[in-house]
């Protein structure tokens, strides 16, 4: 696995989809385990990364509340955190950010019931931290393919939307509750 020097890196490019850099919010109190993490997503990262730290559930409240709805594009998450209770508690605290990026567990715990409660909470995946050293590929590709996801969701969304929009003017013209300012 050969480093890509700084600068050397290309876009995150996909249909519809352009990033100069990949913006990473990694919450994690473990000095070691941030290094480690940081060192594979400096390693083996095809694209640009920025990579920015919080130790604590509130410290990562704090960053989301202050980046734009794009200045986040995806958060990798300890669950074990010194302000929360439980994984759970710290899920639970963090999942409401899931509608502007995508939520990567990464963790030391290796329960499966606690995975898929987090992945039907919202989460887009779950990884045990020993798996990401041993298959540093399979940590770019959860990365990636959760980015690409997450955009290709927030589309379809939006499509939607925009028909229910459309359909719900109609509606109102045609039953005669339409105003001009609409």
């Amino acid at each position: 696995m050969i480093p890509y020097p700084e600068g050397k890196r290309g876009a995150f490019t996909r249909e519809g989809l352009s990033l100069e850099v990949v913006n990473i919010l990694v919450i994690e109190d473990n000095d070691q385990d941030f290094y480690c993490v940081q060192r594979l997503l400096d390693t083996v990262m095809p694209w640009a990364c920025r990579i920015q730290r919080a130790k604590s559930v509130s410290d990562a409240e704090k960053i989301m509340d202050k980046a734009t709805d794009n200045g986040i594009h995806v958060i990798l998450l300890d669950l074990d955190l010194p302000d929360s209770l439980c994984p759970q508690d710290t899920y639970s605290c963090i999942s409401h950010y899931h509608e502007r990026c995508p939520i990567i567990v990464l963790t030391g715990e290796n329960d499966y019931n606690l995975a898929l409660n987090m992945l039907g909470s919202g989460a887009q995946d779950f990884l045990a931290k020993d798996l990401i050293i041993l298959k540093p590929e399979l940590f770019r590709r959860v990365i990636e393919f959760s980015i690409e996801r997450h955009h290709s969701l927030r589309s379809d969304r939006d499509e939607i939307e925009k028909e229910l929009e459309q359909k719900s003017n109609l509606l109102h013209l045609m039953t005669g509750a339409y105003s001009v300012s609409h």
